[in-house]
């Protein structure tokens, strides 16, 4: 439940950020009046703040997954676009009894705090670092599932351009699904609900390795975008206020 102090801690967070982020997001929703842009992400604002606190307690009967669990019992990669409380997918798929980890980034203090804090919870992760491939095909290989957030920092980590900006991506999710021949799913969380949309690679005449992760990406990031359209307030202002997303020159 969003209360009065979330609202205010939301409007201290938007004096320090507004100058950063609505030239960038009234470029990339150049059909948004500023004063709709304005209040929406105030109340997303208030909402993160909300997930934030509560990150890894929702009771999983709260929580609605999208989509068919049997289709995740042999293995998959799920791949978030940093549109809600991720942690809720982990909560959600244990108490259905399917293994699952998250990789995790390269986060600072308070983002080891939050990790610490749904370790505790039962959620798994698996750090980020030049052993992760490794440990996430192993995982795949025992029908595992595994959540990585398609912004996150990885070894291999590039950058995509998408609604005129630019930001950091990792290849992990591609890699994973083309190595190990699982499916590929992108999700996100609106309110407690969580969309899981499977991916298929564009069609290519080049059977590489190589192209099949290239068109599985280019699949992923043309949905990616519709998506983001839609819920652009969700999406846009964390990333842009902690300069992640940059708009394209």
């Amino acid at each position: 439940m969003i209360k009065r102090k979330h609202h205010i801690m939301a409007s201290i967070i938007y004096l320090l950020w507004e100058k950063k982020i609505i030239p960038v997001m009234s470029r990339m929703f150049p059909a948004k009046n500023s004063d709709e842009l304005k209040s929406s992400l105030k109340n997303s604002m208030a909402s993160s703040i909300v997930d934030i606190q509560n990150m890894g307690e929702t009771h999983p009967d709260d929580i609605t997954l999208l989509g068919n669990p049997a289709l995740l019992k042999n293995g998959a990669i799920i791949a978030g676009i940093h549109i809600g409380d991720d942690s809720k997918i982990q909560i959600k798929l244990n108490s259905l009894g399917i293994t699952n980890m998250a990789i995790e980034g390269n986060g600072g203090f308070i983002y080891r705090s939050l990790e610490k804090k749904m370790t505790r919870k039962g959620l798994r992760f698996i750090r980020g670092d030049n052993n992760a491939l490794h440990k996430a095909s192993e995982a795949l290989r025992n029908d595992a599932v595994i959540y990585i957030s398609a912004d996150i920092r990885t070894q291999q980590t590039t950058t995509a351009k998408l609604l005129n900006t630019e930001f950091y991506v990792s290849d992990f999710p591609f890699y994973l699904a083309e190595l190990e021949n699982k499916p590929l799913y992108l999700s996100y969380i609106i309110n407690n609900d969580i969309h899981l949309e499977p991916i298929e690679a564009l069609p290519t005449d080049d059977v590489s390795s190589l192209k099949k992760i290239q068109s599985l990406k280019a699949a992923y990031y043309k949905r990616a975008s519709e998506v983001i359209a839609q819920y652009p307030e969700e999406w846009c202002w964390m990333l842009i206020g902690l300069n992640l997303i940059k708009p394209v020159q």
